[in-house]
């Protein structure tokens, strides 16, 4: 039985509209909005927002196109976090460089292995890796300096971290010397970035000579690899 109050109406059990659509209007003439709570299946396109919680399984045959979705982190089937809203993986850019290069300059003079991004976010953090490669000097008593530049939305080169916490020095006493870099740091931009780019620094340390960022042979032994991992901040 269908009840019919002026407020409200009871006991539908089914409407059949006469074309493709069903649409409900103000007494004004406006598109009404609904508010319900539904216990069962809907079927359909939903077009609008849907503001509520759902409990059970939303299910798409086709394409979703979702403009903005909030939520604090997807999870699989068992609850375990595939994207969190903080310290996720992003995005990922990497370069690397095959060529000798040295200095003997005591300041910090580029290396030229550039590594840009475009991050998906413009608030992310970015976690940065240099490895690989050979760097060293050719005698005793030099040591081989190398920090982390970084230039925000095409500024100018600075360092990365300040002070020699942000630095890696390769050193020998005793002939000359050869290792794999190894380096890497958490860059916090605090402004609002549309691009970054990093870049190594390096110079003679302790005594004057010559120092290698890489050696490079033809066999590529020599080939470090510089690495931009963008974390959801």
């Amino acid at each position: 039985m269908t009840i019919i109050t002026p407020n409200s109406i009871s006991g539908i059990n089914s409407i059949t509209a006469q074309s493709n659509s069903l649409n409900f209007y103000t007494t004004a003439g406006s598109t009404l909005s609904i508010g319900a709570s539904v216990s069962g299946n809907i079927t359909g396109n939903v077009t609008g927002n849907l503001t509520g919680n759902v409990t059970g399984n939303i299910n798409s045959s086709g394409v979703s196109t979702i403009t903005t979705l909030q939520t604090g982190a997807i999870q699989t089937t068992s609850n375990k976090t595939i994207l969190a809203s903080t310290g996720s993986i992003l995005k990922v850019s990497s370069n690397k460089i095959s060529s000798n290069l040295t200095t003997t300059s005591t300041s910090f003079v580029a290396s030229g292995l550039i590594t840009t991004m475009t991050p998906i976010n413009s608030n992310s953090n970015f976690y940065v890796t240099l490895l690989g490669g050979r760097h060293g000097q050719d005698t005793s008593l030099i040591g081989c300096s190398i920090r982390i530049y970084v230039s925000v939305n095409g500024g100018a080169y600075s360092q990365a971290v300040s002070g020699n916490g942000g630095e890696t020095l390769l050193y020998s006493n005793s002939g000359s010397v050869q290792a794999p870099i190894s380096h890497s740091l958490l860059y916090v931009p605090g402004v609002s970035v549309s691009t970054i780019s990093f870049q190594p620094y390096f110079r003679v340390a302790v005594n004057p000579g010559t120092v290698y960022f890489n050696y490079y042979d033809s066999n590529s032994y020599g080939e470090p690899t510089l690495t931009i991992f963008e974390i959801s901040a």
